[in-house]
Order: structure tokens, then C-alpha cells, then sequence
């Protein structure tokens, strides 16, 4: 949408160890393991060509015959490089699947304003998604290791192929290896989800686990607002819109939601007050009216 930021946040969080060290640590970590794999390689390659080897103190072949240190070496050089071609395998669907998830050009407002956002995708864009959810999924499946890099953005992927329920499987389990802010998101896209399939109780407790771990996320305020509102908490609803505005008083679905709520309620003056604050900040575009047509019209 023309005229302001798109929400499309990609949440990346990092393991340790020295498997996985090609795409998650530093460039110094990589080189260091890149330079031992070529050693290792050409040492055990050196171990099956050559009559006598030998490494620091430790006799590993003589006389054309592996020693016992030999075969401990080839089986370590083996295990070592069978994780570093494992992890470059990951990283290469990871590589391919960052590439087609940054490609989609679809707003986050518009995809979530309702259940199925198929209507908004272009060819380019599900051409995108499918090749993306394909390298993701092995980035996800073949791993050694819980990708919680890659499993929010495959259950982004699944949602806008129409694919709620595995969004939503996905978000969880990627949550429950998160931690912070990448978490608070993860727990926020699955309220909001929930909230367009009329599961609010169930949105209503995503949304706040995701305020207990980042109590500053505004977006997860408005759609624990929607959650309150449906669940017939009105009071408590339009508190929680009233904070989400005054935290942020840009947020043009959020007054919009406030406007009609106390519109609802008979407190025209506050309707009123609320209705000018958002049209103040609602962008001249016609898709962004629509979305706030179609929010609004849930709340009804």
C-alpha cells in the first residue's frame, strides 16, 4: 500500500554450535570451519593414497596399513564433514527461501484483513510462495535442529495459501523455541490469525503471551482489543484500544475501532474525537480503506 511502512517483519533468531556455524555465526566462525573441513578432507584423502602418514605424535597408517588412530581420524573427519555438508544443504534452501519470502509484495494489513487473502495474490507473488514454502520446509524438515528461523516465515507462506491450520501449528511450535521479540511476533500473527477465524478465546490467550514478552508490541494490543470486543468484554476492549492509541496515536484502525465502538456505546463526542484522529492519519489509498471497512464490519 502506497503511503506507509509495510508490517512485513521477518523474525530471525540464531542457534550456537559449530554445525550450524555457516549460517549463524559470525564470518570468522565460518572461515574457521570451512578451513578445517578442507584440512580434514584432504588429510583422510592423504590416509587412503599414501603408504605412511602420521599427524602431530599419532601414527594413523604404516606400511600400507591404517592404524588404529587412522580409522579414529576417518571417522571423525567423516562425522565433521558430513555436518558441514548438511548445514550448507540447509543453508542453501534457507538462502532460496529468505529470496522468495522477501519477493512477496503483499501488505500484512491486507492479507490479514480476512481469513483468505488469495483474492490479493498476484502470479508472481504465489509462483513466490510456493517455490518458497517448498525450500523452507526443508530448511525445516531436514535440519538436525528446531529452525526457528524458518518456521515462522513457512507458516506466513502457509497462511497465504490458504493453509490456516498449519499456519497456525507452525507459529506455535516456532514460538515455544523463541524467545523475546521474535517470539511476541510469532504469538502475534497466530492471535491475529485466530481472531479471523472467530477463535477469540484462544486469540485472545496468544495475544497475551505475546504482550508478556514484549509489552510495547501495540499491533497485539489492537487485536487483543478485537478478541475483548467479540468475546463481549466492551468496556475492557475499548481500554485496551485506548492505551494501543495512546501509545501510538498514528494507528488509523485502531481510532477507527475506537470511533465505532463508542459510536456503539453513545459517546458521540469520544466517536467523534476518534473518527478525526484517524482520518487524519488514513492514507489516500483505496486498498487501505477497504481493510478498514472490512475490520470494521467484523466488529458489528
Amino acid at each position: 500500500m502506497a503511503g506507509r511502512s509495510r508490517r512485513r517483519t521477518r523474525i530471525s533468531r540464531k542457534f550456537s554450535g559449530c554445525s550450524r556455524r555457516l549460517r549463524a555465526g559470525p564470518i570468522s566462525d565460518g572461515a574457521g570451519c570451512a578451513t578445517v573441513t578442507t584440512f580434514l578432507t584432504l588429510k583422510t584423502w592423504r590416509l587412503f593414497q599414501s603408504k605412511e602418514l602420521s599427524f602431530y605424535r599419532f601414527n594413523l597408517k604404516s606400511a600400507g596399513k591404517i592404524r588404529n588412530a587412522g580409522w579414529a581420524f576417518a571417522t571423525f573427519a567423516c562425522v565433521w564433514i558430513g555436518l558441514n555438508a548438511h548445514s550448507g544443504w540447509i543453508r542453501y534452501h534457507e538462502f532460496l527461501g529468505n529470496r522468495a519470502f522477501k519477493k512477496v509484495q503483499l501488505p500484512d494489513e491486507l492479507a490479514l484483513a480476512e481469513v483468505n487473502p488469495a483474492r490479493w495474490l498476484s502470479s508472481v507473488d504465489r509462483q513466490n510462495i510456493v517455490g518458497g514454502k517448498e525450500h523452507l520446509q526443508a530448511a525445516s524438515e531436514l535440519g538436525l535442529f528446531v529452525n526457528s528461523e524458518a518456521l515462522p516465515k513457512l507458516a506466513w507462506l502457509e497462511y497465504l495459501l490458504g493453509d490456516t491450520e498449519q499456519s497456525l501449528q507452525l507459529l506455535g511450535r516456532s514460538a515455544a523455541y523463541q524467545k523475546g521479540e521474535a517470539k511476541a511476533l510469532s504469538l502475534y500473527y497466530r492471535g491475529a490469525i485466530l481472531n479471523r477465524l472467530g477463535r477469540y478465546d484462544q486469540a485472545q490467550a496468544s495475544l497475551d503471551q505475546a504482550l508478556a514478552e514484549r509489552d510495547n508490541l501495540i499491533l497485539a494490543r489492537q487485536e487483543k482489543g478485537e478478541s475483548l470486543w467479540q468475546l463481549g468484554h466492551k468496556d475492557e476492549a475499548i481500554s485496551v484500544w485506548s492505551e494501543a492509541a495512546q501509545r501510538n496515536p498514528r494507528l488509523a484502525l485502531v481510532n477507527n475501532e475506537l470511533a465505532g465502538a463508542n459510536q456503539s456505546l453513545g459517546k458521540v463526542d469520544e466517536a467523534s474525537s476518534h473518527e478525526k484522529q484517524a482520518d487524519q492519519f488514513t492514507p489516500n489509498d483505496p486498498l487501505f480503506h477497504w481493510m478498514i471497512g472490512r475490520r470494521l464490519l467484523d466488529l458489528v
